[in-house]
């Protein structure tokens, strides 16, 4: 949140990520990266998602109990 004006404004980020494998196309990765974001969306914003890792395979509810568990960040 910041104030200017007199104006309060609220900001949030959702960042899915990809991370491409050889030979694999750009088009490809940034299909997965969307994916990603959509899950970074549905899991309540204000997150960072990558694509492959195991929470981005999990159901929005079930990768919210991972993170719950395990911390918002996975390993790489």
């Amino acid at each position: 949140d910041t104030q200017s004006a007199g104006r309060s404004l609220h900001v949030t980020v959702s960042i899915g990520l990809a991370i491409g494998e050889p030979g694999e196309s750009v088009e490809h990765i940034l299909e997965r990266a969307d994916e990603a974001l959509y899950l970074a969306k549905a899991q309540g914003r204000n997150r960072v998602v990558v694509h492959g890792i195991e929470t981005a395979r999990l159901t929005p509810a079930a990768a919210r109990a991972q993170e719950v568990a395990n911390g918002p960040w996975p390993e790489i």
